[in-house]
Formats: structure tokens, sequence, C-alpha cells
């Protein structure tokens, strides 16, 4: 390709400006929603990270099977190293949402709270891992999963408030909000939104939900990706 890396930066740009012309411009489902454009650009770009390793981490055993069937090596070696290559990848992606609000919301935007966007960045990795290794328990043992992703990402993205917030499903159905707030990547996207875009303080109970479902997801993975250890691999 002509333009190399940089589409590293410029895809997720496109992207960004995609859902704005749509549901900005076209849908005008901006209503109730301060600065909305910047808020579609972090919500769409940092949930591509977790919506990325789920899939990645589903196809890691079957896409090593050749190297699971030559060599004896820890296979959590698999979805780790996936998430880990997704992570590296996020990177120019974490860039490009830093230079759109700025580009989007001016130099006025910028605020101390911008230095906590990395401790969260990892906090979210963090997450991403532990639901790559049981997702790829599921993907290695019923290769259909991966035919399912693409339902699941949407879903996911439509309740966890990366285009429309909450509201618009919290309060048509009573009893659905506390479980929507719940939602590890909600609070993820509120976060980034809270120190990105307004100034704020991301509240200390998410801090402390956020760790509890990245140490749950995590060890429980672990632990369920490494029952099956045996199962991996077998030739069919």
């Amino acid at each position: 390709m002509l333009l190399g890396n940089i589409w590293m930066i410029l895809s997720p740009i496109l992207d960004g400006l995609m859902y704005f012309l749509i549901f900005g411009v076209v849908l005008q489902v901006s209503r109730g929603i301060e600065n909305f454009p910047a808020y579609l650009v972090v919500g769409i770009l940092m949930f591509s990270f977790s919506a990325r390793c789920l899939v990645s981490g589903t196809n890691s055993v079957n896409t090593g099977r050749s190297l699971v069937q030559a060599f004896t090596f820890p296979r959590a070696a698999l979805p780790l190293a996936s998430v880990l290559r997704e992570t590296i990848s996020t990177l120019p992606v974490v860039v490009a949402v830093f230079m759109l609000v700025l580009a989007i919301s001016g130099p006025e935007i910028l605020s101390p709270y911008w230095v906590m966007v990395p401790l969260i960045f990892l906090l979210q990795a963090w997450f991403n891992t532990g639901i790559s290794l049981i997702v790829a328990r599921w993907g290695a043992l019923f290769p259909d999963v991966r035919q399912l992703l693409t339902y699941v990402v949407r879903f996911l993205m439509y309740t966890s408030g990366v285009i429309f917030s909450i509201d618009r499903f919290g309060d048509a159905i009573p009893g659905l909000r506390p479980y929507m707030e719940a939602n590890p990547l909600y609070i993820l996207l509120t976060m980034y939104r809270d120190v990105l875009l307004y100034d704020t303080l991301p509240d200390p109970s998410s801090w402390g939900i956020l760790v509890l479902w990245s140490l749950a997801t995590s060890v429980f993975g672990m632990l369920y990706f490494w029952q099956a250890e045996v199962k991996y691999g077998r030739r069919r």
C-alpha cells in the first residue's frame, strides 16, 4: 500500500468521521450529549480496541494450530500474544483520539486529567486479556462461535454507550439501567470521556468496579482456558 503504516492512524480517523456523518449529521442522534462529535470519536475508537481483542482472541488457537501441533508450550501464550499485538496496534489509535479531540474541540479542552488516559488504557488491556482467554477456549473447541462474533460485537456497541447515551435504553426498560451502568465497557468509555472531554476525574467507584472486572475475568479466564489445555490443537 502506498501509505503503509499511516493507515494505522488514518483508518480510525476515517471510522470516526463516517460514524459522525451517519449518526450525528444524518440521523441527528446527538440530542442531549455535550460535544457529541468528540463523544462519538472516543467511543468508537476506544471500543474498537476491545472488539478487536475479542475477535483475535477467539481465533488465536485456531490460527496457531500448526504451532500447537508442532511444539509443546503453554497454550495461553496464543491469546495473550493476540492481546499484546492488538494493544501495540492500538497505540497509534490513542494518538489519533488525542488529535481528533483537539481538532474538534480546540486547545481549550486540554486538561491535566489527560495524563490518566494511559492508566485507563492499561486497565482496558487487562480486561481485554481476561475476556480473550475465555473466548479463546470457545473459539478453539466450537469454531461456530466465530460466526456469532459479529452479532456479539454489534450488541455490545449499542449497549455500551458507544454511539448512543444509555439513557435511550435505560429509561425505556425499567430496571435495566443498573445493569448497563455495570457494563465494564460502558465504565471504560465513560472514564475516557470524563478525562478527555469533560475535565472530570472519574468516580472512585468506577476505578474499583473496573479493577474487579479485570481481576475476575483474568483469573477466571486463565483457569477456564487452562482446563481445556490438552484439547487444543488436536487433529480432527
